[in-house]
């Protein structure tokens, strides 16, 4: 159930993302139009608000993409760059931020269970750190993790062999491939790539 609210909010990231960028292209300026941007952060922080991974696989790698695309691109400033970094960011926080800051106050770590070693946190010992960690863990029979054979059975679950996913999953990505434009379709799909990979990671 969680999976699929997180699915929504990265989706209504993306589109709100493409939105932003799609009217300011050929613009050397912004002209302080940053209301889609400010949407798409609090969409990514509601992402991480539901799940930790999106995080680090949604909300970092779109600020690092802000920041690279908009230093590069049509002239604008570093300094313009860096406020659309952080007006992003801090949309982000400020739908997250009360999940985490509770988890700080109540544990000692902001994203309890996770980094333990690092935070501690109230309730967890060695041992259920361990123990979350090799319940997380993907392991062949020799108890091997990350190996080929692996990334290839994760690839095929995602993208046909799951029982959770739709009939239409496939026909709807290819309509969307050819509709979408290419300099659109490669954000997409270098986002997409990303993801992916520090989801199997």
């Amino acid at each position: 159930l969680i999976d699929g609210v997180v699915a929504f909010y990265v989706i209504a990231t993306v589109s709100l993302l493409l939105r932003w960028k799609d009217r300011h292209r050929g613009s050397s300026t912004y002209h302080g139009d940053n209301g889609w941007l400010l949407f798409a952060g609090w969409m990514a922080g509601s992402a991480a608000a539901v799940k930790y991974p999106p995080l680090v696989m949604l909300v970092l790698p779109i600020a690092v993409w802000l920041f690279a695309a908009t230093t590069s691109t049509g002239g604008w400033k570093l300094a313009a760059s860096l406020q659309r970094t952080v007006l992003f960011l801090a949309m982000a926080f400020a739908a997250c931020g009360g999940w985490y800051a509770k988890n700080g106050l109540l544990t000692g770590n902001p994203v309890y269970p996770l980094a333990y070693r690092w935070f501690d946190g109230a309730t967890r010992t060695d041992a259920k750190d361990q123990q979350w960690r090799d319940a997380h863990r993907d392991r062949d029979a020799e108890g091997r993790s990350y190996t080929l054979p692996q990334w290839v059975r994760s690839v095929e679950r995602v993208l046909y062999k799951s029982e959770w996913l739709s009939p239409v999953l496939m026909p709807l990505a290819i309509c969307g491939f050819i509709a979408s434009r290419g300099r659109k379709l490669r954000s997409v799909g270098l986002l997409i790539a990303v993801y992916l990979s520090l989801w199997w990671l």
